[in-house]
């Protein structure tokens, strides 16, 4: 599946369903920071252009967004002090 894909079912998500897959990312990109067996991380670039396309044309959604956003802004500082 390829990420233009990924991004149209993703806009095609209803408030609930997007709320839990935000969830599931936040905790998937946590994960990922803190997995030492890991030696990829994406770049700030990369996070800004996954944020852009995942989050485009959904103002109605902004208190998701932004929830989204400051979740896993926690979560990865959470896990770097961990670290």
């Amino acid at each position: 599946m390829s990420v233009d894909q990924i991004e149209e079912q993703i806009r095609q998500l209803t408030a609930s369903d997007l709320s839990q897959f935000t969830k599931w990312f936040g905790q998937y990109l946590a994960d990922r920071v803190s997995s030492p067996e890991l030696d990829w991380q994406e770049s700030a670039d990369q996070i800004a252009e996954l944020d852009r396309r995942t989050f485009s044309g959904i103002q109605s959604r902004s208190s998701t967004r932004h929830a989204f956003l400051k979740s896993v802004k926690s979560r990865c500082v959470m896990k770097t002090q961990e670290v």
